[in-house]
């Protein structure tokens, strides 16, 4: 939209982005670097000395149990594997990168999660997730445990 429509958004923030470095397997299963783009939502505007995760109330969002996955899924398989000493166990990997990319965030974090595009007159409203917001971690995390434990 028009970089000049954010003022009638109430609360709208634009916020800087940046390119953070990771590690990734690639298909023969070899460490590669990898790159990911990530609002930086920990930035502290000078007009008011905060930033959009400083802002969240964190006691309200739900505890994060996020990476627990493996050891829950090695505690299965040892209780499965004393009750069915002799059976096959199988087991499958599923990414959910491309799914945190699809999940929604409530209007007002979405006008605080505003950032401006290669064209200066131009900024993206992202309705998405975002990597780097304080509260999107809780709301995936969510999704996740309950695919997780459903699968």
């Amino acid at each position: 939209m028009p970089i000049e429509k954010t003022k009638d958004l109430e609360g709208a923030l634009v916020n800087p982005v940046n390119i953070h470095s990771q590690a990734t397997i690639n298909e023969r299963g070899e460490l590669i670097e990898a790159h990911r783009l990530a609002h930086d939502q920990s930035y502290m505007f000078p007009s008011s000395g905060t930033s959009v995760n400083s802002r969240t109330i964190k006691e309200y969002l739900q505890d994060v149990m996020y990476g627990t996955c493996l050891l829950r899924v090695i505690h299965y398989i040892v209780a499965l594997r004393r009750k069915y000493k002799q059976k096959r166990i199988l087991i499958t990997k599923v990414d959910f990168k491309s799914a945190y990319r699809r999940a929604h965030m409530n209007w007002e974090s979405a006008t605080q999660s505003i950032i401006q595009v290669k064209n200066p007159h131009l900024v993206l409203l992202y309705l998405r997730l975002t990597f780097g917001g304080t509260a999107c971690i809780p709301l995936w995390n969510l999704t996740s445990e309950s695919v997780a434990d459903l699968t």
